[in-house]
């Protein structure tokens, strides 16, 4: 992905990623004031560096899956929310996954653009 890809329509946009077969939605969230502003090449930067690191970041979010489920479970990563203001020091990303055990309410993940994950549970823990 490049920066001139990143192009938010309605706070959202289509990415892919290697590890997946389907697009998933990047979205920057609406709650914060950063969706409103022009972003800015260095925010830019470090989300599409994010997406392009997903090497390094989907097997530690599998792996945390895992600790719950097994290792053969069905999942699949729906969407990647911006959760952090360009001000901020470090990136939040939210990890939205669809678990065919638990199709009512999936799972989520915090992570930062460091790859650690700072909090798991049910789906919209990745939303707010």
């Amino acid at each position: 992905m490049k920066v001139s890809d990143l192009k938010f329509e309605d706070f959202e946009t289509e990415i892919t990623i290697p590890e997946e077969t389907n697009e998933i939605t990047l979205v920057i969230s609406d709650g914060l004031d950063s969706a409103y502003e022009l972003l800015s090449r260095e925010f830019k930067d470090r989300i599409v560096n994010f997406i392009n690191n997903s090497a390094s970041w989907y097997p530690i979010a599998h792996e945390r899956i895992n600790q719950e489920f097994s290792s053969s479970i069905d999942s699949k990563l729906l969407s990647v929310y911006i959760l952090s203001e360009m001000s901020d020091s470090t990136l939040i990303f939210g990890l939205e996954y669809h678990i065919e055990e638990d199709r009512e309410h999936g799972r989520g993940i915090k992570i930062t653009e460091n790859m650690e994950i700072i909090e798991y549970g049910l789906g919209d823990v990745a939303i707010c």
